[in-house]
């Protein structure tokens, strides 16, 4: 009984993938992508790592940074993160007995609204903590702002793949662990929300966003 049981915990946390979906509102969904439609004089080409480069074989779309003062433009988004965000690591501690959770955490860099046109997306598997610049990183999160068909989020050593429906929101790990790339489709545009949720490491997350 008692190897049973062992075997049984085991297995648990061996399929324990630290990638986790939560449910943003539909209606909160629909004030970012407002956010997004009412400033696309702000809205850039999608640049790629900390160099900032463009390149439609990696990834293309048009994206709009917010800052600080932009959090409340985006109606309870963030307020509700913040619950996922604690819920995650709520998960995180209790599945692995841990002794302390993680953290402090913030948001010390700009989230990205990000619109993908058709056949755009980020085509190139990476992962979201790979350079100094970059190594408060600890967490990642991302919601689908539409229902976009044959379209999602690939992460090839998991062998998980989640779709784009419309407030499904992902959180996972930063790290090397978590690669992933873009589904992408041909026939449908596809827009998100991402960013980031780090220690504090003296990189500021930019007060002055979209104004």
């Amino acid at each position: 009984m008692i190897g049973e049981l062992f075997f049984l915990i085991t297995l648990i946390l061996l399929m324990y993938n630290f990638i986790e979906t939560f449910k943003m509102p539909i209606d909160v969904c629909d004030t970012v992508i407002k956010l997004y439609e009412n400033n696309l004089e702000n809205v850039a080409e999608g640049v790629l790592g900390a160099k900032k480069k463009i390149d439609h074989t990696h990834k293309q779309s048009k994206d709009l940074s917010l800052g600080f003062n932009d959090f409340d433009k985006c109606g309870d988004y963030f307020k509700l993160l913040d619950k996922f965000k604690d819920e995650y690591i709520d998960r995180f501690q209790k599945v692995h007995n841990m002794s302390q959770g993680l953290g402090p955490l913030q948001y010390r860099e700009a989230p990205v609204i990000q619109k993908y046109p058709k056949g755009g997306g980020f085509k190139k598997i990476h992962y979201e903590r790979g350079t100094s610049k970059h190594m408060a990183r600890e967490l990642v999160y991302m919601t689908y702002l539409t229902d976009t068909p044959n379209a999602g989020t690939h992460f090839p050593y998991q062998e998980k793949t989640t779709e784009c429906i419309k407030g499904d929101t992902i959180i996972w790990p930063a790290s090397h662990t978590h690669p992933h790339v873009g589904i992408i489709t041909e026939t449908n545009e596809k827009m998100i929300i991402t960013g980031w949720i780090s220690y504090d490491f003296g990189n500021y997350l930019p007060i002055k966003g979209i104004g």
